[in-house]
């Protein structure tokens, strides 16, 4: 284990295994993690370490796919975007 600050996104998959449109966006889902998983790093994109599923005993109860990945302490785009970005005005065009 290391003492690396990280953040994981926890998304929850409530699906019918017999309903084939909820199997396909499952699959989809999956397939999403794993080629990010695959892509390997840039400088521009935040860093992906792992994902995992997290299955419970009961039906009734939703699994999770867990996304583990880069900690970024200026929050997402839109807040780097709002805190970064000049503001355009009529008087400074």
């Amino acid at each position: 284990l290391t003492k690396q600050l990280v953040a994981v996104k926890r998304i929850s998959i409530i699906w019918d295994e017999d309903d084939e449109d909820d199997k396909v966006e499952y699959d989809k889902l999956l397939r999403e993690a794993d080629l990010w998983e695959q892509m390997g790093c840039h400088e521009n994109i935040v860093k992906f370490y792992r994902h995992w599923i997290e299955k419970t005993n009961s039906v009734a109860d939703p699994k999770y796919l867990y996304i583990e990945m880069e900690h970024c302490p200026e929050g997402d785009l839109r807040n780097w975007l709002d805190k970064n970005t000049p503001r355009v005005t009529k008087n400074s065009v």
